[in-house]
């Protein structure tokens, strides 16, 4: 499973990295907490799921 940093997923969906923080803290996507660095990371398939809302793209 690849992971992203905050940083590249709102870069990726074309957002403010705090408008994806606030996102995660409405449940609006989740994120996976490192304990080593406290730090949240983003599947892939998190990241498709949230663009794809974001810009009202159906799945097939």
């Amino acid at each position: 499973m690849k992971l992203y940093k905050l940083k590249d997923v709102a870069a990726y969906i074309g957002v403010t990295p705090n408008t994806v923080r606030n996102w995660q803290k409405q449940g609006k996507i989740h994120g996976l907490r490192l304990a080593d660095s406290g730090r949240y990371w983003f599947s892939q398939e998190e990241v498709d799921r949230v663009y794809r809302q974001f810009y009202g793209i159906k799945e097939d």
